[in-house]
């Protein structure tokens, strides 16, 4: 985990440079390193700077880093977890100095230019300046653990962990990409490569970019796909299954390589308790979860039970609604994109907590997407199969407005939540129905808000961009998604949650699941391969995981659904109406100031209040989008 940025510019100063790069210090406290050169061709300054967690060979791994003639100089934030065996591939042409994953990428470059990527299994954003060809190359992991933005303007080329130190360098004013924002209400997230503000944008996971300075001019390209494995490869089910197994063992084994102390983030659920039963044949991992005083939100009893099994030297820390609320500024006041999903809250919290203990915590991020852990893919089976026998318009009338009469329940995941969500999505076709079902605001609930033109076809465009991608590899129907999830909530949710909440607090976190390889098998399965209902779980949501894992884990654990990293922020607006009241209704002025405020959306805030204060609806998630998008306006636009 480090924090790196650059410029190619004409005018900014040394100092300006580090400071920018100070803003996001936190992402590397232990070390800042600063290159600058003056391109002769150009005329233009090439600086790059990074703020440094040393991880492995603390001593000797202080970037930027070279090759031996000086030419190619490397920062880099991530890990590369096979950089050994590269190691091995390289030492025969190449002297290598010091045993840190970086000093492969320069020496990488000199031998197979933006191809070394196809070599390369971690996670990891990385800026390369080639003064011979005058390129700066900057690349972004194939699942986007690792953030990275960039900004050309006709006199600057900047990049960045974070767009705050953008901010800081450019020559122009940062005003808001409202079309990005009309997304975040949608989804609660802003989708690659879009970025909160107008001139910024994110690399999308598995791209490079190229930025020729003699041209000015940048070129981005895909370098990774998930793809099936070719059936002459396997004989059948089993033998990727264990395939898979083998994969992940290999996956954890190469993540526990570290110079400092390392933990495992526990939940109970099946993700993170098979990293801890892979990694318990290796170490005696130190595990972390994180409680809740609300039953329906608290896994704890799991966590527990899978440290007893494993001998683990577990923590757990037992969060109160104070503990949680107090740090929302601590967040909101780095949080440099809106982001409406709260579990960054007790993400941030328990991050925050194992860093008291160790530098290192691996995660079971991405289980979901590539297993088939979230409940709304075997919905999609019963809404195509109900769309077949309530095809009487009067009938489907009937059940909507009857499931719509349901009282409103506070717990996570009602019944009543699910099944008026089922109903709401109904008519949509696969993919469009698969995010209105993970929706914030509708279309039409976003025009109250915003007075842009933003319809159907515009939410949709990314989901139906992915969508037609799963159709030309071939991806089974009822698969299609976990690809969504995976090009769309597992980067721009799942993952930058963890990035954010984990570099606020310096700590690193790994995601043994995110592999080329494991990605790649789990895609060469089909929908009824990977979930089978009545077979350890009565849903059947992630049968291979659990089958692999049938001879480590407890039957408890193995038969047990999937529950979810959530904190009670129903219950809170409720406790805390004043404090969320006024913080939601501040987004008026500043949507004004742009002209962009509808003209309902003083009308329509103060129903969807009132309908949740007064128990009617649970809008908890509606008003906590509005509330970190106010956040947002009033820390970073100006």
């Amino acid at each position: 985990m480090c924090g790196i940025a650059g410029i190619v510019s004409s005018s900014v100063s040394d100092e300006a440079f580090l400071k920018a790069l100070s803003f996001i210090s936190y992402r590397g406290p232990d070390d800042t390193g600063f290159f600058v050169k003056l391109d002769r061709e150009t005329q233009k300054k090439v600086l790059l700077g990074i703020n440094r967690l040393s991880i492995i060979d603390i001593q000797g791994g202080r970037q930027p880093m070279s090759s031996e003639d000086g030419n190619v100089v490397v920062v880099f934030n991530g890990e590369i977890y096979n950089f050994l065996e590269i190691r091995k591939r390289l030492e025969s042409k190449h002297a290598l100095r010091t045993n840190s994953d970086t000093e492969i990428i320069p020496h990488m470059w000199e031998e197979y230019r933006e191809n070394m990527l196809d070599y390369f299994d971690g996670m990891f954003a990385i800026a390369l300046y080639d003064s011979k060809k005058n390129i700066l190359f900057l690349a972004k992991d194939p699942f986007g653990e690792k953030p990275l933005y960039y900004s050309l303007s006709q006199s600057q080329f900047i990049f960045a962990s974070e767009p705050k130190v953008i901010i800081s360098l450019a020559d122009f004013s940062t005003e808001p990409d409202f079309y990005a924002i009309a997304k975040y209400l949608f989804y609660g997230f802003i989708p690659s490569p879009h970025s909160p503000f107008y001139k910024i944008k994110k690399i999308p996971a598995g791209h490079y970019l190229i930025f020729d300075l003699k041209n000015w001019d940048i070129k981005i390209r895909e370098y990774f796909q998930v793809k099936k494995i070719k059936a002459r490869d396997y004989y059948g089910i089993q033998d990727i299954n264990q395939k898979i197994k083998e994969n992940l063992r290999v996956s954890v084994k190469r993540r526990l390589i570290a110079d400092v102390p390392l933990g495992i983030f526990l939940s109970g659920g099946i993700d993170s308790s098979s990293v801890v039963a892979i990694a318990s044949k290796f170490i005696k991992p130190k595990t972390f979860s994180i409680s809740f005083y609300e039953s329906s939100y608290d896994e704890s009893s799991f966590a527990r039970e899978i440290s007893s099994f494993f001998g683990t030297d577990h923590t757990e820390y037992r969060m109160s609604e104070d503990d949680m609320l107090e740090v929302v500024p601590e967040i909101f006041s780095k949080l440099d994109e809106p982001f409406a999903d709260s579990s960054i809250i007790p993400t941030y919290l328990l991050s925050k907590l194992t860093r008291q203990k160790v530098k290192v915590a691996l995660s079971g991020d991405g289980g979901d997407e590539l297993f088939g852990g979230y409940p709304t893919y075997i919905s999609h089976v019963l809404a195509e199969l109900l769309k077949r026998v309530l095809k009487w318009r009067r009938l489907k009338d009937f059940i909507v407005n009857l499931v719509e009469s349901l009282p409103s329940s506070f717990e996570y995941f009602s019944l009543d939540f699910k099944l008026k969500r089922f109903f709401s999505g109904f008519d949509f076709n696969l993919p469009q129905r698969h995010y209105f079902w993970m929706r914030y605001f509708s279309p039409s609930e976003i025009s109250n808000i915003l007075n842009l033109d933003v319809g159907q076809d515009f939410v949709f465009e990314d989901t139906l961009r992915y969508y037609k991608e799963a159709m030309e590899k071939d991806i089974d129907f009822f698969s299609f998604p976990m690809y969504l999830d995976l090009k769309l909530y597992l980067q721009d949710d799942i993952l930058f949650k963890t990035d954010r909440a984990s570099s606020f607090c310096s700590l690193e976190v790994r995601t043994p699941f995110l592999t080329k390889e494991i990605a790649n098998l789990c895609f060469s399965l089909r929908f009824k391969d990977k979930i089978k209902p009545l077979i350890y779980t009565p849903d059947g949501l992630k049968f291979i995981l659990r089958d692999i894992m049938k001879n480590d884990l407890p039957k408890r654990i193995l038969k047990r659904g999937k529950q979810g990293f959530a904190v009670p922020i129903s219950f809170w607006i409720k406790k805390k109406e004043k404090l969320f009241l006024e913080k939601v209704f501040e987004l008026e002025k500043y949507l004004r100031r742009f002209g962009v405020v509808s003209p309902s959306f003083f009308d329509f805030v103060s129903k969807e209040f009132s309908d949740h204060i007064n128990s009617r609806k649970n809008n908890s998630r509606k008003i906590f989008a509005l509330f970190s998008l106010s956040y947002w306006f009033e820390r970073w636009v100006r």
